[in-house]
C-alpha cells in the first residue's frame, strides 16, 4: 500500500429516497442514479455517502451505479431524533455494507417500513439513545448540521445537549458555518466550540462539512447538482469506516474542511538496491512522515546509510563517517549499486545510481550531477545527534545545513582563489623588493669602484672608448626591452582567440537577439585580434629601426674599443691589470642592472597586487559578514519555532581556534609560549598580524612592530624574534594565506529551557536534553527532507510528545522525514503517513509491507514491534488507568 492521502468525501447525501428530493424532468431511477454517481466524480469525490431521511431504500441502487467506477458509497441514513422540532443524526456504515444494515438500524429504531423517506418521521428516542444504538450497529454516528435547523446546538440547550456532545461513542459532527468570518472572527463556529477548550463542553471532536445536496436557490429539497458543493478531505489508505473513524479520532492531521494545497517540495520516491544485504530490495516512500520498523538487524540502519550514500552527504563527524563506510564495506560490498528516485524542489523527477567501489571514488552513474547540491537532505545516522550536540564546530555545521548556504561557500571559494594567485605575484614582488635594495647596494658599490678606476685609465683613447661602450650598452639594453615587449604580443593574441564564447542553451540558441550577441562578441575578439597583430608589425618595425642603430653604432664602438686594447697593450704591466678588473665590472655591472630591472618591474606591481589583495580581502570579510547574518537570521527562527524553548546567540568572527592552530604550527622553534600566542589570536585578526609581519619584512625594523607588540601585550624583543623565525622558516604565501584561511569564525551558543523556567547552555545539560534540543532544530521549518535513523535514541521521554511528535504532526504535510524508530510515541502518535515493516534473516533483509497502520496486517506488526504485542499493550493500558485519569 501506498501509505496516507486525502481523499475527498461527501458524507450527507439524498436521493430519491428523501420525499424532498428534487426530481431533474422525466428520467428513470437508474438514469438518476448515474448521474448522482457522475455528478460526484464530475466534481472530484472519491466517496459519498447516502443518507436519505429515514431510509436506505437507495443504497444499493446507487452503489450499483458506481461498480467499476472511482466513487466509494458509504451506506447511510439521516435519522430525526425527538428533541426539540426534531435533531439530525447521520449514521454511516462501511462500503461492504447495504441497505439491508440500514433497514435493521431503522428497525431497532422502531421505525416502520412506511415512515420511511419522510423528514417529518420522528424516531421516538432521544440523540443520545439513537447515537447509541448507531454505534451497536457498528456504524459511526455524527450529529448533521449542528449549527442550523434540526441541529443540536439549534433544537437543544442545557445538560441534554451536552450529554450529546460528551457522548461516549460520538466522534464527530457535522457542521455548516466554517466558512461564516464573523462567527470565526468571535470563535463562535462548531469547530472553534469544539476544539477542546470550551468550559461547557469540555470535549474536542471532529467537524466535517459536508453538502446536504441542496436544491437551486429558492427551493427547498435536494438535487443532483447540490452534490459537492461542501466536502471534507479525509487522510486515508483505504476508503472505509475504520480509516474514517481513525481521521475522526485525530481530526487535526486527518481531517481538512476544504482541498489541502498541493505543495510540490523535495522527496525521495523509492529506492532500489542490488547487491550485498539488502539485495533487490526496492522501497518506496510517502511524501509525509514514514517509520521504518523492523527487528534488531533487519536492515533498518543500513537503509538510511545506503541512501546516505547514494545522495553523497556524509557525516562530517570522523567515528560516525567510518561507521558508515563499514557499514558500506560490509554490508554493500564491492561492486554494490543504490538507485534513488527523488522529486526536486521544482517537481522534477530524476533518478541517480551509485556504485560501491572506493577503488574508483565510488562512481555515479552521471557524474556531471552535483547531487548533494541539487538535492540536499538533512541526515542523521544513529548517535549522531550526540556527536553534534558535543562540538561547536559541528553545531555550527549544523545550523549551515538549514539554508543554501553554497552561494556563500562558492563567493568564499572564489575569492580565495584569487587571493591564493595574488599571494604567488606579492610574495614574488616582496622577494623583488629585497633583492631590489641588495642590487641597488651592489649596483652603487660597482659603480663607485668603476669610477674609481676610470680616473687611474684616464687618456684620449680611454674616453673616447667609455663614452662608445655606454652609447651601445644603452642600444643593447634599448633593444632587449623592445623584444621583450613584443614577446607579450603573441600571448595575448591566443588569449582572445582560445577564449570560448559564452555557451546558451540549446532552446534558445537559434534565437535572433544571441545569435546577434554571439557574432557580436566574434567581431570584438577579431577587432582585438586584428589591432594586437598591427602592433606587433608595429614592434617589429620600430625594433628593425633600433637595430640597425645598434649595428650603426657597434663599428664606432668597435673601432674605440680597438684603439682602447691597443693603448692596454702598450701601457702592459698595473694598467692592463686594472683594465681587466675593469672589464670585468663592467659585465658584472649590465648583469646587476639587469637583474635590477626586472626585480624593479616586479616591486612596481606590488602596490598594485596590495590593493587588489586588500579588495578581495574586504569583499571576503563582506561574505563572511553577511554569511554571519543568514546564520543570525536561522538562529531567530530556531528560537521563535521552538516555542521559546531554545534560546540560540550567534557570536560573529568569535572562534579563533584555526587562527591558533595554524599559528602555533607556524611558531615552533621561535621559543614563543603559547599562552602568547593565545594573547596575540586574541587581541588581532590573522589579517592584522599579517600585515604588520610583511610591512616589517621589508627592511626587519623592529619599529615597524611597535604597535602589534603594544596591541597584543607582549614585549617587541619577542614579537620581532618571531617575526624573524617566521620570515626566515616560513614561505611568503603560507603566511599571506593565514589572512584568509584562518580568519575568526562564528560560534553558536545554544541554551535549552529546564523544567523550571531558566535557560542552561547544552555543555550543562544531560545527553537527553541536548538531543531534545537538537532534535527542535531539526524539525524546525523548512522543505529539505529529514532522514534519521532512530531519532529517539537518548531522548528525553518526556518530551517526545511536545517538542518531536507534535512538530512532526504539524510539519509532515510540507516536508517528507524518514525514520528509522522503536519508539510507538514518535510512529504512531505522530501519525505516520507509512509504514516500511523490514524482516531479515542471518543472509537477507527485505521489506516485507508497506503503508499505513489503519488496516491489518501492517497495524498487527506496528502493535508487535512497537508495544510488543497486544497482550503487553493491554496490560500497560490497564495500568495507566486511562479512563480515571481522564475524569
Amino acid at each position: 500500500m501506498n501509505g496516507l492521502k486525502y481523499r475527498r468525501l461527501d458524507l450527507h447525501v439524498h436521493t430519491p429516497a428523501s420525499a424532498d428530493f428534487i426530481r431533474p424532468g422525466k428520467v428513470t431511477d437508474e438514469q438518476i442514479a448515474n448521474g448522482i454517481v457522475e455528478e460526484a466524480l464530475k466534481k472530484g469525490l472519491d466517496g459519498i455517502a447516502i443518507t436519505d431521511h429515514n431510509s436506505g431504500e437507495w443504497v444499493d441502487r446507487i452503489k450499483a451505479a458506481s461498480k467499476g467506477k472511482a466513487l466509494v458509497v458509504f451506506p447511510g441514513v439521516e435519522i430525526t431524533t425527538q428533541a426539540g422540532a426534531g435533531v439530525h443524526i447521520l449514521a454511516l456504515f462501511d462500503p461492504s455494507k447495504g441497505a439491508a444494515h440500514v433497514r435493521d438500524l431503522l428497525s431497532k429504531l422502531e421505525l416502520k417500513p412506511e415512515e420511511h423517506g419522510k423528514e417529518i418521521t420522528v424516531v421516538k428516542k432521544s440523540p443520545s439513545d439513537v447515537i447509541t444504538k448507531i454505534s451497536e450497529c457498528d456504524a459511526l454516528a455524527v450529529p448533521a448540521h449542528i449549527n442550523s435547523s434540526h441541529g443540536v446546538f439549534k433544537e437543544m440547550s442545557g445538560q441534554p445537549r451536552t450529554c450529546v456532545i460528551q457522548h461516549h461513542s460520538l466522534r464527530a459532527v457535522e457542521a455548516t458555518d466554517y466558512s461564516d468570518e464573523e462567527k470565526k472572527k468571535n470563535k463562535k463556529r462548531a469547530v472553534d466550540l469544539l476544539d477542546g477548550s470550551d468550559l461547557e463542553y469540555k470535549r474536542k471532536l471532529a467537524v466535517i462539512q459536508s453538502s446536504d445536496n441542496p436544491g437551486p436557490p429558492g427551493t427547498d429539497g435536494h438535487s443532483i447538482a447540490g452534490i459537492g458543493l461542501r466536502f471534507s478531505s479525509f487522510k486515508m489508505e483505504k476508503i472505509d469506516l475504520l480509516s474514517l473513524r481513525n481521521c475522526f479520532d485525530d481530526p487535526d492531521v486527518r481531517i481538512k474542511l476544504k482541498a489541502p494545497e498541493v505543495l510540490v517540495y523535495p522527496m525521495v520516491e523509492r529506492v532500489r538496491v542490488v547487491g550485498g544485504f539488502l539485495d533487490a530490495c526496492e522501497v518506496e516512500f510517502h511524501g509525509g512522515l514514514n517509520s521504518v520498523i523492523g527487528s534488531k538487524g533487519s536492515g533498518k540502519s543500513l537503509l538510511v546509510e545506503l541512501l546516505r550514500f547514494s545522495l553523497d552527504q556524509l557525516s562530517t563527524n570522523e567515528s560516525i563517517s567510518d561507521d558508515h563506510r563499514s557499514k558500506l564495506e560490509h554490508r554493500l560490498k564491492t561492486y554494490g549499486t543504490v538507485e534513488v528516485t527523488m522529486v526536486l524542489e521544482t517537481g522534477k523527477e530524476i533518478t541517480v545510481k551509485r556504485q560501491y567501489d572506493p577503488e574508483n571514488g565510488d562512481p555515479f552513474d552521471d557524474p556531471s550531477i552535483d547531487i548533494a547540491r541539487l538535492f540536499p537532505v538533512l541526515f542523521l545516522s544513529q548517535n549522531e545527534i550526540i556527536k553534534i550536540a558535543e562540538d561547536e564546530e559541528q553545531q555550527l555545521a549544523f545550523i549551515d545545513r538549514f539554508f543554501d548556504f553554497k552561494a556563500h561557500k562558492e563567493a568564499i571559494d572564489q575569492l580565495e582563489a584569487e587571493l591564493k594567485g595574488l599571494d604567488k605575484q606579492f610574495s614574488a614582488a616582496l622577494k623583488a623588493f629585497i633583492q631590489s635594495e641588495e642590487l641597488k647596494k651592489r649596483r652603487a658599490t660597482i659603480d663607485a669602484e668603476i669610477k674609481g678606476i676610470d680616473e687611474s685609465l684616464k687618456n684620449p683613447a680611454f674616453e673616447k672608448f667609455s663614452l662608445a661602450e655606454a652609447k651601445q650598452q644603452g642600444l643593447q639594453s634599448s633593444v632587449a626591452h623592445l623584444k621583450d615587449l613584443s614577446t607579450r604580443i603573441d600571448p595575448a593574441i591566443k588569449y582572445f582567440i582560445d577564449v570560448p564564447i559564452p555557451a546558451y542553451a540549446s532552446s534558445v540558441a537559434d534565437d535572433p537577439c544571441l545569435k546577434r550577441a554571439a557574432k557580436a562578441i566574434a567581431d570584438a575578439r577579431t577587432l582585438v585580434t586584428n589591432k594586437l597583430r598591427e602592433l606587433g608589425d608595429g614592434f617589429v618595425a620600430i625594433g628593425k629601426i633600433l637595430i640597425t642603430e645598434e649595428q650603426s653604432s657597434s663599428s664606432s664602438y668597435k673601432a674605440a674599443k680597438s684603439d682602447y686594447e691597443d693603448v692596454v697593450r702598450k701601457m702592459g704591466g698595473t694598467y692592463q691589470t686594472i683594465a681587466t678588473k675593469r672589464s670585468k665590472l663592467v659585465k658584472e655591472l649590465s648583469d646587476v642592472q639587469t637583474r635590477y630591472g626586472k626585480a624593479k618591474e616586479l616591486v612596481d606591481k606590488a602596490k598594485q597586487i596590495s590593493e587588489d589583495r586588500n579588495g578581495r580581502l574586504d569583499s571576503l570579510a563582506a561574505v563572511y559578514s553577511a554569511f554571519s547574518n543568514e546564520r543570525k537570521a536561522k538562529c531567530k527562527k530556531f528560537d521563535e519555532e521552538s516555542a521559546q524553548k531554545l534560546k540560540i546567540t550567534l557570536l560573529e568572527a568569535s572562534n579563533v581556534d584555526v587562527f591558533k592552530q595554524k599559528l602555533g604550527q607556524l611558531k615552533k622553534g621561535s621559543y614563543l609560549r603559547d599562552a602568547d600566542i593565545e594573547k596575540i589570536c586574541r587581541s588581532v585578526t590573522p589579517r592584522e598580524f599579517v600585515t604588520k609581519i610583511i610591512s616589517f619584512a621589508a627592511r626587519r625594523q623592529p619599529d615597524k612592530l611597535k604597535d602589534l607588540a603594544a596591541k597584543v601585550s607582549l614585549e617587541l624583543d619577542a614579537v620581532v624574534t618571531l617575526a624573524n623565525y617566521l620570515l626566515d622558516v616560513v614561505e611568503v604565501e603560507e603566511l599571506l594565506e593565514m589572512q584568509y584561511k584562518a580568519m575568526p569564525q562564528d560560534s553558536p551558543e545554544i541554551k535549552y529551557m529546564l523544567p523550571d523556567g531558566s535557560y542552561a547552555p547544552l555543555i550543562a545539560l544531560s545527553v537527553g536534553q541536548k538531543c531534545t534540543a537538537m532534535l527542535i532544530m531539526t524539525l524546525s521549518d523548512g522543505t529539505m527532507p529529514i532522514i534519521i535513523d532512530q531519532p529517539e535514541d537518548s531522548l528525553d521521554m518526556k518530551s517526545i510528545w511536545t517538542d518531536v511528535c507534535m512538530k512532526l504532526r504539524n510539519g509532515k504535510e510540507k516536508r517528507q522525514f524518514i525514520f528509522t524508530t522503536h519508539n510507538s510515541s514518535l510512529a504512531v502518535a505522530s501519525d505516520s503517513d507509512s509504514f516500511i515493516v523490514m524482516e531479515a534473516d542471518a543472509n537477507k533483509g527485505e521489506v516485507s509491507l508497506t503503508g499505513s497502520m489503519d488496516h491489518d496486517p501492517i497495524g498487527n506488526e506496528v502493535m508487535n514491534y512497537l508495544e510488543g504485542g497486544l497482550i503487553t499493550y493491554k496490560r500497560k493500558y490497564a495500568k495507566y488507568d486511562v479512563e480515571r485519569r481522564e475524569k
